[in-house]
């Protein structure tokens, strides 16, 4: 093998692992979407996802740091699905790459 198809070969592995451990961390991390209902001079806060074709709605409480702590959850979960794309992408153009090296 040569020294350019075993480096292909190992940064596909990296790639591989990075998108194994993002993977793994979006499915532990909420989805959706956060909803504020004010009834009288209360807000209530609600998390609204989608499982197939229906739209599931829980119920969170009152603001509090459970809130901001699944706020923040979620906005990272955006972010790691950002990334995961990115990569994925990165995959794309690295079996291009091999398919080259692996013709010349």
């Amino acid at each position: 093998m040569s020294t350019l198809s075993e480096i292909i070969s190992q940064y596909k592995k990296q790639l591989l692992d990075m998108k194994d451990r993002y993977c793994r961390q979006i499915l532990s991390l909420p989805k959706g979407t956060l909803t504020v209902k004010k009834l009288g001079s209360g807000e209530y806060w609600y998390l609204k996802y989608r499982e197939g074709k229906k739209i599931i709605t829980k119920y969170i409480g009152k603001i509090s740091d459970s809130v901001i702590e699944i706020e923040k959850q979620i906005a990272l979960r955006r972010t790691l699905e950002k990334m995961l794309k990115e990569l994925e992408a990165e995959l794309a153009l690295i079996r291009k790459f091999e398919a080259v090296a692996q013709g010349a």
